[in-house]
């Protein structure tokens, strides 16, 4: 076991984070954060306050055991790969501006909460990750107030594999308005498969239905004009072109 190792074991242990630990022993909080990356080693007057804090001695901290793990052939870097986390001094509204959060694969999920918020799980008001939720958010499977865009998406306006979403557009897509391989809306479905009260698409079902293939760009205007009367020009003219896509 490396040093970079040995001081991120020491600080999950003692249940403190990268900031409690920098603040305890007087340095930033993201020096702490490049030991555990080990792409920096303290000094030794740093190295001392470390092995007090935890109760270990000195060369234990810093003397590099015998390598016996089947992941000998690593690199140190690799080795010593640990999460990654980053928050912003500045605050709103005791909210950070910035929170990066990123586990290293092999244990539990980081989550990251700030305004702008990336990590395994995200919350913010814009938000990215494995798992995110804010006003706006990004990949994975996502719920987003405003905005979502993920393999799984959910929010006012939805863009993924599976989109729910008052406009959602997807593989899948669920609805008011939807456009996708297979969607289903309240009101507008336009897909390859499409249901919906007006419906249109390579087969279509609803109280109005129009297949794509029977239909010029003008027609389909002329339709979504006469049956959904409240849908925006922009909306309309979106579908119109998907379809001829």
């Amino acid at each position: 076991m490396y040093f970079c190792d040995k001081v991120h074991q020491l600080r999950i242990e003692a249940g403190l984070s990268q900031e409690a630990l920098a603040n305890e022993l007087g340095v930033p909080y993201e020096t702490v954060a490049r030991w555990e990356q080990g792409a920096e080693m303290p000094d030794m007057q740093t190295l001392l306050a470390i092995a007090d804090r935890f109760g270990i001695s000195l060369d234990a901290l810093v003397r590099d055991g015998e390598e016996v793990s089947q992941h000998a052939g690593f690199s140190a870097q690799m080795r010593c790969r640990a999460p990654y986390e980053y928050k912003s001094r500045a605050t709103c509204f005791g909210v950070p501006l910035a929170h990066v959060h990123l586990s290293n694969g092999t244990g539990r999920a980081a989550v990251a909460k700030g305004i702008f918020a990336i990590g395994d799980i995200a919350l913010g008001v814009v938000a990215l990750g494995g798992i995110s939720a804010g006003l706006i958010s990004f990949v994975g499977i996502s719920l987003g107030l405003l905005l979502a865009l993920g393999g799984l998406a959910a929010g006012l306006t939805a863009m993924g594999g599976a989109a729910l979403g008052v406009y959602a557009l997807g593989g899948l897509a669920l609805g008011y308005c939807a456009l996708g391989g297979f969607a289903c809306a309240v009101e507008l479905a336009v897909g390859g498969a499409a249901s919906g009260r007006v419906a249109i698409g390579q087969v279509a079902n609803g109280t109005h239905a129009l297949l794509i293939h029977e239909a010029t760009e003008a027609q389909m205007l002329a339709f979504m004009r006469a049956y959904c009367p409240d849908a925006g020009q922009w909306l309309i003219q979106l579908l119109t072109a998907a379809c001829r896509g």
